[in-house]
């Protein structure tokens, strides 16, 4: 049983595992922090996108054709 748990700790195979999980943690957490702003411009964006394309008679963004 001792040389087991002596194994066990010498084995570093799940080290890389760990670090990498933590990094992606990290930017998850990042991206998640600026993803208001971004999201405030898509969308100011898409607005503009939308009234340009009502105003030169195309689609509305509902899919459906202009009668």
């Amino acid at each position: 049983m001792t040389s087991l748990l002596k194994k066990i700790r010498k084995d570093c195979r799940g080290q890389e595992l760990v670090e990498y999980a933590l990094i992606a943690g990290f930017l998850v957490t990042a991206a998640a922090a600026s993803i208001p702003s971004v999201a405030n411009d898509m969308t100011t964006v898409f607005s503009k996108v939308v009234v340009m394309l009502s105003e030169s008679g195309g689609s509305d963004g509902s899919g459906a054709p202009r009668s």
